[in-house]
C-alpha cells in the first residue's frame, strides 16, 4: 500500500475513526486483509447478540439487505478515496445515507462527475479551486439527486424525451444502461 494513504474503515471493525485513525496503516491493512471473520479485529465494547435463528422471512431479508449494504458501503469508500476526492472521505453515515437513496451505479458514477469537475476546477487553480469537503460532499449529493431525477422522469412517462418509447426491460437495466440510454434520446431530441 502506497505511503500516505488512507484507508476507510470496514463496517465490521467496531472502532471510532478516531481509533481507526490511531492505527498504523499496516495494521489497518492487517485487519482488512483478515476479513470479518479475523480473530485480529477488536470486540465492541456493548454488542447485542441476535437471535441464533431468524423465523421472519422480513427480518432475514433485511439482515441479508443490510450486510450487502455495509459491503457496497465499503467499496463506496474505498473508490472515494482512490478517486482523491478529498484528503478525508465522508463517514460511514454519509456513504449509508446515499446508498440507500440511490442506486449503487448512480453513487459510483457521482463520484466519477464529482471528479472530473475537480479535475476542472483544479486546472484552473490549486486545491481544487478552493472548495471545501462539504463542498465536495454536496456536489456529488446534488449530481446523484440529478441522475435519479432524469431516470425517475423517463419511467413516470415511460417514453424518453424524444417521445421513443422505454424497452420492454427497462425494469430489468441497471441505473448506469438507463443513464446511456436517457443521453443517446436525449442528444438525439436536440439535434
Amino acid at each position: 500500500m502506497p505511503s500516505g494513504t488512507t484507508v476507510a474503515k470496514p463496517f465490521y471493525i467496531p472502532m471510532s475513526s478516531a481509533e481507526w485513525g490511531a492505527l498504523s496503516p499496516e495494521r489497518q491493512h492487517a485487519l482488512i486483509a483478515g476479513g470479518k471473520a479475523s480473530q485480529q479485529i477488536p470486540t465492541a465494547s456493548q454488542v447485542t447478540k441476535p437471535p441464533t435463528e431468524f423465523q421472519s422471512p422480513k427480518a432475514k431479508a433485511l439482515l441479508e439487505r443490510i450486510a450487502e449494504g455495509n459491503e457496497h458501503i465499503f467499496a463506496l469508500q474505498q473508490l472515494w478515496i482512490s478517486l482523491e476526492l478529498c484528503e478525508c472521505a465522508p463517514d460511514a453515515r454519509q456513504f449509508g445515507l446515499w446508498f440507500y437513496k440511490h442506486e449503487f451505479e448512480v453513487v459510483s458514477d457521482a463520484f466519477s462527475e464529482t471528479a472530473i469537475w475537480l479535475s476542472k476546477l483544479r486546472q484552473k487553480g490549486p486545491e481544487g479551486g478552493g472548495k471545501t469537503h462539504d463542498d465536495k460532499v454536496r456536489y456529488a449529493s446534488a449530481v446523484m439527486n440529478g441522475m435519479a431525477r432524469a431516470a425517475n422522469q423517463v419511467t413516470v412517462n415511460q417514453t424518453f424525451s424524444d417521445g421513443e418509447e422505454l424497452p420492454p426491460d427497462w425494469g430489468n437495466l441497471d441505473a448506469t444502461e438507463k443513464r446511456k440510454l436517457i443521453a443517446i434520446h436525449k442528444s438525439g431530441c436536440d439535434e
